[in-house]
């Protein structure tokens, strides 16, 4: 295991990619453009091909948190 996967890991909830996705309603395109990331990334992190990095899943979640409790 390496230091970024112990960071960011001690904070995060277990979540894919995917169930991130789902809760924001958003297709894999406009959730890609969002979060300034690749259509086809998304695509292999959600199939499994590859498995999404902890920071991705770390800030995305903290963005969520951050605009749910702005409403």
């Amino acid at each position: 295991m390496n230091y970024d996967t112990l960071c960011y890991n001690k904070y995060m909830e277990n979540i894919s990619i995917l169930e991130l996705r789902k809760q924001t309603g958003l297709s894999q395109s406009q959730f890609a453009k969002r979060f300034h990331l690749s259509v086809r990334a998304i695509q292999s992190w959600e199939q499994g091909k590859r498995n999404t990095p902890d920071h991705v899943l770390y800030m995305i979640q903290k963005i969520l948190e951050y605009e749910e409790r702005m409403k």
